[in-house]
């Protein structure tokens, strides 16, 4: 039998993975985690993949939709049917986007879905995002199967309430964790003091409930509190009504409330991390279009020169060649700018921290200057900076970036000459807004509301922009704490600004 399982290496492995897929295909999820510390496991069959499933209760499965060898919506159905590897979660390669294929996949108990071509930073990160994702349920379950634990030997809190024929509560007792959950004693309560430490949004559900309750049903309902201190928390409350056939009515209410705070939190977690995940998917998708799109260009202006000169380099003049010779110079410089420029976005994204400290800004704009000099001097642009400009703390190598693009946009986009202005001010809520204006023909309104959109590129007739600077400079400013911007009107130039903290926090 065709099956290997790697062997773990020395260093620990943090999940453990089953391909379940042709050879080649096999060898492709190798490579795209060949950098990785999972351990692997490889199954040629159907048969094979779900005896390691039982047995080696991996944390993901990838299963290749390719019958009749690999049978993947059978498979992840008898997968999801057996408890002791329903919770694994499923991704199934398929040969294209076929809708009505990844609904069956779906209802047959996959988590996700992967099409043709293979692409591995996408499958990298839904890898991430599902194992993540089972590790927080993990931890979801496990806490609560401890409250279950807890619940059934002794409740968070207890009561009993006797109503009256008007359909009043009138509280018997209850267990001291109420005070302990609320801070408050029953003295300083009084008489119906629960219904004072329920949060004012949440009345309209503990009005349902009492209700429901006087029907003589059972209520369980989740709701918030504000406890002595001030502090917000999350209660699961279960009210049992006891039936008096004899009077007609609901006599007595029994209960008990669960501290829920924890798991709320947990979901809440889980919620935003995977609006992130998606998010950054989607994003990687744009990105990887974007780069593929203008490089793409860029190598189509090198190749089309060459080719002309290649065949005709003897029958061309010395004018000829140059000017050949000079567009593919000048694509070269565009692809290596669009490099450039990836590589600054990806050193942004993965540096979660950086020095951040005080700068000199007027020092870092000269150091702009000095670097773009060339551009200014054959552009005979004319700029001017302010004698006073307000420091601001930030990382210096990319704030350098921003100020870079945004003056190599205004020289590209300005007038003839054109004629560049430098800003700097301290803003009220303690930022500062810095900032060029350019004299240029301005942008159109609409196109303004997609100017920082990530990997969006604003056409222009007069200069082709590669499309990533923009997208840079505003996950910088974000990283910094900042915001970006730009004010335009058509025919009046354009300002385009980024603002940062004047100083440290709690400085």
């Amino acid at each position: 039998m065709e099956n290997t399982a790697k062997q773990a290496d020395a260093a620990p492995k943090t999940a453990t993975i089953l391909i379940a897929a042709p050879d080649q295909t096999r060898r492709q999820f190798n490579l795209v985690f060949a950098d990785s510390n999972y351990f692997i496991l490889e199954a040629n069959s159907d048969a094979d993949a779900l005896r390691l499933a039982k047995t080696a209760r991996p944390d993901l499965i990838l299963l290749a939709y390719q019958p009749p060898h690999f049978d993947a919506l059978n498979l992840c159905a008898a997968l999801h049917r057996a408890p002791v590897h329903q919770h694994i979660p499923v991704v199934l390669l398929i040969e294209n986007e076929d809708e009505l294929l990844i609904n069956r996949a779906l209802e047959s108990g996959a988590s996700d879905y992967i099409s043709y071509p293979i692409r591995a930073n996408i499958l990298r990160q839904r890898v991430r995002f599902l194992l993540r994702m089972r590790a927080m349920q993990a931890d979801l379950q496990e806490k609560e199967a401890r409250y279950r634990i807890i619940s059934t030997s002794i409740s968070d809190y207890a009561y009993a309430f006797r109503v009256e024929p008007g359909g009043q509560f009138l509280r018997e007792w209850y267990t001291s964790a109420f005070e302990k959950i609320t801070g408050y004693t029953d003295a300083e309560l009084g008489e119906g003091g629960w219904n004072k430490v329920i949060h004012p949004d949440d009345m309209p559900i503990a009005e349902a409930r009492s209700v429901k309750l006087l029907r003589g049903e059972k209520d369980v309902s989740e709701f918030r509190i504000r406890t002595k201190s001030g502090e917000v928390r999350w209660l699961c409350d279960t009210g049992q009504p006891i039936w008096d056939d004899e009077q007609g009515r609901v006599t007595w209410i029994y209960g008990a409330a669960e501290d829920i705070t924890d798991r709320k939190r947990s979901e809440e977690v889980m919620r935003r991390q995977t609006a992130q995940l998606q998010a950054r998917n989607e994003e990687l998708d744009a990105f990887a279009h974007t780069v593929a799109h203008n490089l793409k260009n860029s190598v189509a202006s090198m190749m089309m020169p060459a080719s002309v000169a290649l065949k005709y380099y003897d029958k061309m003049d010395d004018a000829q060649r140059h000017e050949l010779l000079a567009g593919i110079v000048d694509s070269g410089y565009r692809a290596r700018a669009i490099i450039e420029a990836i590589l600054l976005l990806a050193g942004v994204n993965r540096q979660n921290t950086v020095e951040i400290g005080p700068m000199d800004m007027h020092e870092v704009i000269l150091s702009v200057q000095n670097r773009l000099h060339t551009m200014i001097t054959e552009a005979q642009a004319k700029v001017i900076m302010p004698d006073d400009m307000p420091s601001a703390v930030g990382y210096v190598p990319w704030v350098e970036e921003v100020w870079a693009n945004y003056l190599s946009n205004a020289l590209k986009y300005g007038g003839t000459p054109p004629l560049v202005r430098f800003m700097g001010e301290v803003q009220p809520d303690g930022m500062v807004r810095y900032g060029i204006t350019d004299n240029g023909s301005g942008i159109a309104e609409e196109d303004q509301t997609v100017l920082f959109t990530p990997f969006t590129r604003l056409s222009q007739a007069k200069i082709e922009g590669h499309g990533l600077g923009l997208s840079v400079v505003q996950r910088i400013v974000q990283k910094l704490g900042g915001q970006v911007g730009v004010e335009s009107q058509v025919g009046k130039g354009s300002t385009f600004w980024f603002t940062l903290p004047a100083r440290m926090a709690g400085g």
